[in-house]
């Protein structure tokens, strides 16, 4: 027996749906003569309590229908109840949204047809459906398992695991020193050639500055001669100013995107890394004798506060040194600044300061293998920047001279920093 209820909306939700119920008295779904319900099974669906008895949720479904009548189609949310009542056993519950009102009942409550549902009712409301949020979490989780099936990450496990054979070293000095060996041949050769490239560029200001002012000459003179516009005129010096800039650079071949190489490098290969460590600390991906011989060593390969390796650190020391050190790492950059930063360089520091501290957390739950690493790879970092700004080895490295070059850098960073310190001492007095 087929019991329909229509409930409109209420005032303040005009632009809402009707919701229709349909009550069966049935476990499973019949055919009627006019409602036809073709089910797919999806994840997830959300639940609207419309009854107010007890229940227990046996299953639950979504559904797309299509009623022949009307040629309508609706989005049906069906969920199995177990209601606690004498009589009635078992009820589907059907929760459609319509595109339209139905006109048959005036956008009024009709009354319910039996007295036996009279404590069921039905709150008017927007449903969202979740099914994309679905989606995504299986794609990325089929991502991250490509990722750690990938042959890179392979190729990094059977690096570190023959690095921890041939040094005899424990798997917390093996991971040290593969960390610092990767970015001794991988990472600082492509540092080197970013301040290389960005040197070129730095040198190219002088001239182009010198053809700026060339450049406002003649567009001044066509102004008074051809007659332009203002609007005409900073548009044809525009169009002059980057070709000329464009030709600069393929002159001297330093186009300023070959300086984010070490950034293509270093990024997959901080990542391949993480996750080389994370499926040898968690038995992945493929849980045989060997990964459990591995996790066994990882077990016991810690030093210190951190004698599992596989396990997090409950100390926080690892996380919050990572977090400290990517913090120094950023304000040396700002710090060793010859000029005032742009705009946009003070907003990307500040972006990179929220990172490095958004980066705790996220180290504190990771194992204690992943942490050591991000934390031998910053240290890393730290050091490969001082040493950049070395004049001597500027010359040994036989890279363009620069005006922001300092002979003293490391003392022009060490007053930096008592002026920053003294100037937010005098803004809190």
């Amino acid at each position: 027996m087929l019991k329909k209820i229509v409930v409109c909306s209420f005032p303040g939700h005009k632009k809402m749906p009707t919701t229709m119920l349909y009550i069966y008295h049935h476990a499973f779904i019949k055919s009627s003569r006019n409602f036809y319900t073709a089910c797919s099974q999806k994840k997830n669906a959300t639940f609207v309590k419309n009854i107010t008895q007890s229940y227990k949720v046996h299953n639950r479904i979504n559904t797309h229908s299509q009623c022949y009548t009307s040629r309508k189609y609706f989005h049906v949310q069906k969920d199995f109840l177990q209601v606690q009542r004498q009589g009635v056993n078992q009820i589907c519950h059907y929760h459609c949204a319509i595109n339209s009102r139905n006109p048959a009942h005036g956008g009024c409550l009709k009354q319910l047809a039996s007295p036996r549902h009279q404590y069921l009712f039905a709150v008017p409301c927007r449903h969202i459906s979740l099914a994309w949020l679905d989606s995504l979490a299986v794609t990325q989780a089929g991502w991250f398992r490509a990722l750690g099936q990938s042959r890179l990450v392979e190729n990094l496990m059977e690096g570190l695991q023959a690095i921890h054979d041939y040094s005899h070293l424990p798997w917390w000095g093996s991971i040290i020193l593969s960390t610092i060996l990767m970015r001794s041949i991988l990472t600082f050769p492509f540092a080197v050639y970013q301040k290389y490239i960005m040197a070129k560029v730095e040198n190219l200001k002088p001239e182009m500055s010198e053809l700026v002012q060339e450049l406002k000459k003649e567009t001044a003179y066509a102004v008074r001669k051809y007659g332009w516009n203002e609007k005409h005129a900073r548009y044809m010096f525009n169009r002059s100013a980057k070709k000329m800039w464009r030709e600069l650079i393929i002159r001297d071949n330093c186009h300023p995107f070959k300086a984010s190489a070490v950034l293509w490098v270093q990024l997959p290969l901080w990542i391949s890394m993480s996750v080389s460590l994370r499926n040898m600390a968690s038995m992945m991906p493929h849980q045989d004798t060997a990964a459990q011989v591995l996790f066994m060593q990882l077990s016991t390969g810690g030093f210190g506060w951190i004698p599992n390796l596989t396990d997090v650190d409950h100390s926080l020391i690892l996380p919050v040194l990572m977090g400290l050190t990517n913090l120094l790492i950023i304000e040396i950059s700002a710090l060793s600044r010859i000029q005032e930063g742009s705009r946009i360089q003070k907003i990307a520091t500040n972006v990179f300061r929220v990172i490095s501290v958004a980066m705790i957390p996220i180290a504190s739950a990771v194992p204690s293998c992943v942490a050591l690493y991000w934390v031998t790879s910053s240290v890393c970092g730290l050091l490969q920047n001082l040493l950049l700004m070395h004049p001597g080895l500027n010359r040994a490295l036989r890279l363009p001279p620069v005006a922001s070059h300092l002979q003293q850098p490391y003392s022009h960073l060490w007053l930096q920093l008592l002026k920053k310190v003294s100037r937010k001492g005098n803004a809190q007095e």
